[in-house]
């Protein structure tokens, strides 16, 4: 085996339609889109991960993402990427670092002044 067939992992969660549909509210996917947003029976997302060789390991922008909605690219729906560029049109990779930032810099933003899960989690 290459080195590159050994980096390859993958990991397989399960859930239910609410799971998917709390899933694109939770990280502000596909606003405005019904069948995603009430996915039906059976549906399914892939998030593939990528990551450039040719940059310098602490690089924000080493890392890629691609989201498929049952086996349709849909990265150019994703809100977090709308505005933020792609790498190439052609590959709708979207930077990781999007992702990051959405998490740290918005995702408690309704929570007051949460800034971590624990902290939201306590709120009363």
């Amino acid at each position: 085996m290459s080195e590159k067939q050994t980096d390859k992992k993958v990991a397989v969660f399960s859930g239910h339609d609410t799971t998917l549909q709390s899933l694109t509210g939770a990280l502000g996917f596909f606003k405005g889109h019904p069948d995603i947003n009430l996915p039906p029976y059976g549906s399914r997302f892939i998030f593939e991960f990528y990551r450039k060789l040719n940059l310098p390991e602490n690089s924000p922008r080493k890392h890629f993402f691609r989201v498929l909605y049952n086996g349709v690219a849909v990265t150019n729906l994703v809100t977090i990427c709308k505005s933020k560029g792609f790498v190439s049109s052609q590959e709708l990779l979207c930077p990781v670092e999007n992702l990051i930032r959405f998490v740290h810099d918005q995702y408690f933003d309704f929570f007051g002044n949460a800034t971590n899960f624990k902290d939201a989690c306590s709120i009363k």
